[in-house]
């Protein structure tokens, strides 16, 4: 197993992961004004894995689920996200509220 349920905190790993993924996005934010990019625009890549990273980043002070864990997570994360995008973009789209 990846991660130890009987000697972990759920709590202090959910507010871990909260503030993680806090601070993930308002780095990424901060990386936008620098790079003056307009408000609303995506900064590719970034856009989509910087609260995972930043979540991943505080648990890891306190959990160590490892390397292989980690690569795990953010692979999963993209794979959903693309799925998900597509069934609800497309959805969306067929209701005339799409993009």
């Amino acid at each position: 197993s990846f991660f130890s349920y009987t000697t972990s905190n759920f709590l202090i790993v959910g507010l871990l992961l909260g503030l993680g993924s806090f601070f993930g996005d308002l780095i990424e934010s901060f990386a936008k004004r620098r790079l003056k990019i307009k408000p609303g625009k995506d900064l590719f890549f970034w856009d989509q894995i910087d609260f995972i990273i930043g979540g991943l980043v505080f648990v890891a002070f306190y959990v160590d689920i490892g390397i292989a864990a980690n690569i795990l997570v953010i692979i999963c994360y993209f794979v959903l996200h693309l799925v998900l995008e597509y069934i609800f973009g497309r959805k969306l789209n067929m209701m005339g509220m799409g993009t």
